[in-house]
């Protein structure tokens, strides 16, 4: 989720209705109390090797793809950007702190190798595949790679970086979706649901990505947000109490913090 998602900053935008400008300072809001979850049960889990007893980060994670949902068909609505132009600007986003996390995670590799038990499977892979691993993260798209062919590959190095690649793959489909229509949209969503089913979302999760990260894992979540700004579209507008700005900049700089903070506990820990 995370720093926040590059794609979901919240610049200044242009009313609906009034046409002034107007922040979205509760979205900053949410994902900076998302981003705040989300380290608290890294630490836990750091801490103890154990999932945090009222939920896993994961579940975090789904809330900030929904609000990408939200947020990039407001800006694809809003500012009826070409392909082209959208794609790039959102990448442009995206890959600053992806790189140099992922640099960073591969320097101080050698300092947490074999410092953590629950990552043994992980290393291993790592190790085994080093340069597949570095080929596939490179190509943004490693997601999509099941991990029966290339074992931890989603997570390999920087395990939350499994995110970035999902937003990749959202930002390809994203104009096209944002140009559907309410029904289209609504009948690809049922149709998303599919994966929901549990002898297909059990060997999807096992077969492709225990994380979710290829596309049709998390579609129904980005669809949600989708939709919710067509019916919502004033959601999270407005200005929020002068004491929230802590948390506001929390918010702004979730995605660097999703990135930064798994690695940086693995030298902590």
């Amino acid at each position: 989720m995370l720093a926040r998602n590059p794609e979901e900053k919240s610049e200044p935008r242009i009313g609906v209705q009034t046409q002034k400008l107007v922040r979205y300072q509760w979205l900053d809001i949410t994902r900076g109390v998302l981003i705040a979850l989300i380290v608290i049960q890294h630490v836990y889990w750091f801490s103890s090797g154990k999932e945090y007893w009222w939920g896993r980060a994961q579940l975090a994670v789904n809330a900030f793809v929904v609000l990408s949902g939200f947020v990039l068909m407001m800006s694809i609505r809003r500012r009826q950007e070409n392909y082209w132009p959208f794609l790039r600007k959102r990448l442009a986003k995206l890959l600053g702190a992806y790189l140099a996390c992922f640099f960073l995670a591969l320097v101080i590799r050698p300092l947490i190798v074999g410092k953590h038990s629950f990552e043994a499977a992980r290393e291993l892979s790592e190790t085994q595949y080093y340069w597949a691993h570095i080929g596939a993260h490179l190509s943004l798209l490693y997601g999509l790679v099941p991990n029966g062919w290339l074992p931890n590959g989603n997570d390999a190095f920087l395990p939350p970086a499994w995110f970035t690649s999902l937003m990749v793959q959202f930002y390809l489909v994203a104009p096209l979706l944002g140009r559907l229509s309410e029904k289209w949209l609504w009948r690809l969503l049922g149709l998303s649901l599919i994966v929901l089913l549990h002898p297909i979302n059990w060997r999807l999760l096992v077969y492709w990505s225990p994380y979710g990260a290829a596309l049709p894992m998390k579609l129904y979540l980005f669809l949600s947000g989708m939709l919710l700004y067509t019916y919502w579209p004033a959601l999270g507008s407005g200005k929020a109490p002068f004491w929230c700005a802590p948390v506001i900049k929390l918010g702004n700089a979730s995605y660097w913090i999703y990135l930064l903070n798994y690695p940086v506990l693995s030298l902590v820990f």
